[in-house]
């Protein structure tokens, strides 16, 4: 990998319905970061490598002299971009990555999950692709918006500093008491069970099982509901959900939409705290821990609030507006 993203997906997904396709990631990552099984796609390849590592796509015939990196496209995709009118496939990045944040734009659109949710389960995504260049700038700008959000190691303004305020209520932490004092970051609402297994070798691991947890479901407040629009309120619904830490701490004001948020196959809140439970983590949270969950949670939200572009995004790149057979499309990995 050329030190930057890449984008993640699934061979197949176990059940339909199971959340966005794709993940962008500039890290290093485990297999199962999806459920099940991540397959990793650099979005830009390094120009020289050793001689004896395979590509996904053959570099025979191409004058590498000075070239620090190269597009991740098969002949088929360059040949789209060419058609399109792009020149520069392989001089300028943004070019190179126009497919890809393309691909991942797709993959996040509601409709998309829904309408493909048995051609996910079984085989690779398959992504339609637009007709003109302008809509395929558009969706990957699409796609560059989503891959800020998924950045969750880099500050967004509006978002992790001076919040928005329709995200500024979202995940606060509270004492449930309201005394002074400080706060109990203990994670202890059992978000976790620790689980030792012995495999066909004798080798004895631990395995983390997600826990119950506890969370009260309640309506939006008055003071919650008078940030958002009344489309945004209709975006992210009126469900909120509390969630606890312990018994004296929660962070309040969840959108049950963002709480039931699914990428790759995990409830992606859920996965946080239960790697984090203080039985598994073997200490109590940090604040920076306890403002990284708030920020995951309103990225979240922006992801929900983002749906409607996403889904009329999805209809352009289809040039229809019910499901209709789709006029061309890619696969994002070789079989």
């Amino acid at each position: 990998m050329l030190g930057g993203e890449s984008l993640l997906v699934r061979r197949r997904a176990p059940r339909a319905l199971d959340g966005a396709s794709f993940l962008l990631s500039a890290q290093l990552v485990d297999q199962h970061v999806l459920h099940k099984d991540a397959y990793t796609i650099p979005l830009l390849l390094p120009a020289r490598e050793s001689p004896d590592v395979d590509r996904l796509f053959a570099l025979e015939g191409k004058d590498l002299e000075g070239v620090p990196w190269l597009p991740n496209l098969s002949a088929m995709a360059v040949a789209y971009l060419h058609d399109l009118g792009y020149s520069d496939i392989e001089n300028s990045r943004s070019t190179a990555r126009l497919l890809w944040l393309h691909c991942l734009a797709i993959g996040y659109a509601p409709m998309y999950l829904e309408e493909n949710a048995d051609a996910i389960r079984n085989s690779w995504p398959r992504v339609p692709l637009p007709r003109t260049r302008e809509m395929l700038e558009v969706s990957a700008q699409l796609g560059a918006s989503l891959a800020a959000l998924l950045d969750v190691d880099t500050p967004l303004p509006g978002l992790d500093a001076d919040p928005l305020p329709r995200l500024e209520p979202i995940a606060s932490i509270s004492p449930l008491d309201r005394a002074p004092g400080p706060l109990d970051l203990s994670l202890t609402a059992g978000w976790a069970v620790a689980q030792t297994r012995t495999v066909k070798s004798g080798a004895v691991g631990r395995v983390v099982m997600p826990g119950d947890g506890r969370v009260d479901w309640r309506l939006r407040s008055a003071s919650e509901a008078a940030t958002l629009s009344d489309h945004e309120r209709q975006q992210l619904g009126d469900e909120i959900v509390d969630v606890y830490l312990n018994a004296e701490t929660a962070w309040l004001g969840v959108p049950g939409t963002v709480w039931n948020y699914k990428i790759g196959g995990y409830q992606v809140l859920r996965k946080w705290l239960a790697y984090r439970e203080e039985a598994i983590l073997g200490r109590p949270l940090t604040s920076a821990e306890v403002r990284q969950f708030q920020s995951i949670a309103r990225r979240l939200a922006e992801l929900v609030r983002l749906g409607a572009d996403l889904n009329a995004n999805y209809q352009a790149c289809t040039g229809t507006v019910e499901q209709d057979p789709l006029p061309l499309v890619m696969s994002v990995a070789s079989d």
